[in-house]
C-alpha cells in the first residue's frame, strides 16, 4: 500500500515544489524578523523576546540550511538590527511605517 493511501493528511514529497518550500521558510524568517524589529500592539513583550531569541537558535539555523543561507552570517546581521531596534525602543523612537526590508537596506 503506498504511503499516501495510509494517511490522506500526509503530503508526498514529490508534490512539493522546491521553490514553494523555500518561499515558505523565507516567510518564516521574514515574520520573525518583523516581530523582532517592529513589534505591533498585538505582540506582547514575551512574543517579541521569543522572536528575538529565535535568531541564532537551532531552529533558526535549520531554517537557514533549508533555504541555503549561511545561518551564522544571517544571524550576525540580524543581531545588529535587533540591537538597534532595542536601542530605539529604549529611547522611545517609533518605527511605525518603516518596513524591515527598508531597515535592512538602510544599514547596507
Amino acid at each position: 500500500m503506498p504511503f499516501a493511501d495510509l494517511d490522506r493528511n500526509q503530503v508526498e514529497e514529490s508534490e512539493c515544489s522546491p521553490e514553494a518550500c523555500r518561499a515558505l521558510w523565507c516567510a518564516v524568517i521574514a515574520e520573525q524578523l518583523s516581530m523582532a524589529l517592529r513589534p505591533r500592539k498585538v505582540h506582547g513583550d514575551n512574543d517579541v523576546a521569543r522572536a528575538r531569541d529565535w535568531f541564532g537558535s537551532r531552529d533558526f539555523h535549520t531554517v537557514c540550511s533549508l533555504i541555503g543561507l549561511d545561518g551564522h552570517w544571517v544571524n550576525s546581521q540580524i543581531q545588529i538590527k535587533i540591537a538597534e531596534a532595542a536601542d530605539r525602543e529604549a529611547n522611545g523612537v517609533s518605527l511605525k511605517g518603516i518596513l524591515p526590508s527598508q531597515m535592512m537596506r538602510a544599514r547596507a
